[in-house]
């Protein structure tokens, strides 16, 4: 079955309507939502295939856990979804569209300005501040459009991702066996546990 033309629906709307400002509304009612129905963004390919593949995999693994739109914003700030982002912090924004180098976001993942995040974590690699400085300056383009729901937050890190990051943890690490530190006050140590 071929498409429909919108043309072939309305060969001449000039002599239907006449008008221009007609012709505004045909255009606004008709031809907008047909483009926007056959996926129509105004963010490049290219763009959303850099955000996909080397910020919201780093934002879901590192930020989501304290940053989040659902059930926990610290400092009033939520890394999410693109609102949210835009909106910032308690604080004001943390990132300046185009220009890294003023960017809070920026600062904490260098771990400048007093800032170090994620927190309680090591710092970030810098091919990844990287990949986030070339972010920001091509206008931090983020096709998250939506409030994710908890089940969203849920499936954002892949099972096999966070499964590897908890075999890091120190629990699950194999027992090693150790030698007790010498010992220089030997007079209130009686055995090599004390």
């Amino acid at each position: 079955m071929r498409p429909i033309n919108p043309v072939h629906i309305v060969p001449n709307y000039e002599l239907l309507f006449g008008r221009s400002e007609t012709k505004m509304k045909f255009c606004i009612y008709f031809i907008l939502p047909l483009l926007l129905s056959r996926g129509f963004s105004a963010i490049p390919p290219e763009q959303i295939e850099f955000f996909e593949s080397k910020i919201r995999p780093v934002l879901a693994e590192n930020c989501y856990d304290c940053h989040n739109s659902v059930n926990k914003t610290k400092a009033g700030l939520a890394l999410d979804y693109r609102d949210a982002l835009l909106a910032g912090s308690e604080n004001g924004s943390v990132i300046e569209v185009g220009d890294p180098g003023e960017s809070p976001l920026i600062w904490a993942i260098r771990h400048e300005e007093d800032l170090e995040m994620p927190s309680n974590a090591p710092k970030l690699a810098n091919s990844v501040i990287r990949d986030f400085e070339e972010w920001i300056s091509m206008g931090a383009p983020d096709p998250r459009s939506k409030k994710p729901t908890q089940l969203d937050l849920d499936n954002a890190v892949s099972w096999e991702t966070l499964l590897e990051k908890r075999r890091q943890w120190w629990s699950f690490q194999p027992l090693e066996k150790s030698r007790p530190p010498k010992i220089t006050n030997s007079e209130w140590s009686q055995d090599p546990i004390d």
